[in-house]
């Protein structure tokens, strides 16, 4: 199973049912964000997104990472969790909250001590609690966002989430207005 990141405060929103979507920069996008505007979108076909270049006959394919149907586990800051150095579980980091689990500490490529916060981006399958199932995958262009797409990121309007992704993520992307893959999802409980 694949995982996915979000900064923490989209984690929580995930977490809080604010957040039935996420648009993502992919590395697939490179080439074609070299010259968005020269790009057209034509449709998926069997999960590939088909573009044409300048209008033409010729088409670029484009894998998104995450596909409609596919159950992918959130990423998050944790630690193994324990009193009296027996293991107690996982802890998270973004709420403090702790939960049962078998993962055995060594046993995967993060060997943290016992309390101490592991990157996110180590986190292992077997540690996460949230989980979301992908309903929809489409390639956007940033600007054709509306205020409700903006909502639906998690944020309290299309003015906030452009601020929030232009100083955290992809300062010039919004003004080249860069192809993202837009990603629908609903947390599975």
């Amino acid at each position: 199973m694949k995982g996915i990141m979000f900064r923490p405060a989209m984690n929580l929103a995930i977490r809080e049912n604010r957040k039935p979507e996420t648009r993502r920069i992919e590395l697939c996008l490179a080439e074609i964000n070299k010259e968005p505007d020269a790009f057209l979108f034509r449709g998926m076909n069997k999960g590939v997104a088909q573009f044409s270049h300048n209008g033409g006959n010729i088409y670029w394919s484009v894998k998104p990472r995450y596909q409609v149907g596919e159950t992918v586990y959130v990423k998050e800051a944790w630690a193994y969790g324990a009193k009296d150095q027996h293991p107690t579980g996982v802890i998270y980091r973004l709420d403090g909250t702790q939960l049962p689990t078998a993962l055995q500490r060594g046993t995967y490529s993060v060997r943290s001590a016992w309390g101490k916060w592991a990157s996110s981006l180590f986190m292992p399958q077997e540690a996460a609690r949230t989980f979301i199932k992908i309903l929809d995958v489409k390639p956007q262009r940033l600007k054709t966002m509306t205020p409700a797409d903006a909502v639906a990121e998690g944020f309290n309007s299309l003015i906030d989430f452009v601020a929030y992704y232009a100083s955290q993520m992809h300062l010039d992307a919004w003004e080249r207005n860069d192809w993202a893959i837009a990603y629908k999802f609903e947390m599975i409980k």
